[in-house]
């Protein structure tokens, strides 16, 4: 069985961002929240075509200007999450997500970036989906990348996995579509990154 490393670290145009060393945060206040680590995020530069979209459509969302056909923001800055939604022509759907987590040595956050994209409702694998990972200094004020395969979030499978994040909850979920059933793995956070259980099956797509 093939693992498929969810970031995709040699594929994602969208992630190019990854290639510089440190991320500068800048916020005010006593600690940064969500939007502060999605505008870190999207202020780089070389984004590639996905996520250039998603920047373009947050600096509208921001300025509180009209955001492009089909798009939505939904920022929830209590519970440290954000998601931009894209309906394309028919039935063609894509999403980003964010989140952060605080890490238990109180120095740190991790923050993670998922892109999807769908067809008819089914998930479908490009160059620009999959699940990334920034590591932010809380003295520092810098994010730095990491890969899935050290936070502990690579997913074994020989089909399509499509990846949910926390809006509430600490726990990721994936799930793989197998054609005769799905399976569902939990990545559970510990703290400092993820352990993997099966949790569930069902029959059917």
């Amino acid at each position: 069985m093939k693992k498929y490393l969810f970031s995709l670290v040699l594929l994602l145009s969208a992630m190019t961002a990854r290639a510089q060393d440190e991320i500068m945060v800048n916020y005010l206040g006593s600690r940064p929240g969500i939007v502060d680590f999605v505008n870190a995020i999207l202020s780089q530069e070389d984004l590639g075509e996905t996520l250039g979209f998603v920047a373009d459509n947050w600096d509208r969302y921001r300025s509180g200007m009209p955001l492009g056909e089909g798009v939505t923001f939904l920022t929830d800055a209590p519970n440290g999450y954000a998601r931009f939604d894209v309906s394309y022509e028919g039935t063609d759907r894509g999403y980003t997500e964010f989140c952060y987590w605080n890490c238990a040595d109180g120095l740190h956050k991790v923050v993670a970036v998922n892109t999807g994209y769908t067809q008819g409702g089914k998930p479908i694998e490009t160059e620009t989906t999959g699940l990334d990972f920034y590591t932010y200094d809380n003295r520092a004020r810098t994010l730095k990348y990491v890969s899935a395969y050290d936070m502990g979030a690579v997913v074994e499978a020989s089909s399509t996995v499509t990846i949910e994040l926390p809006r509430k909850g600490k726990d990721i979920k994936a799930t793989i579509h197998d054609a005769q059933q799905k399976k569902y793995v939990l990545m559970k956070w510990n703290g400092s990154k993820f352990n993997q259980q099966q949790v569930q099956r069902t029959s059917g797509r």
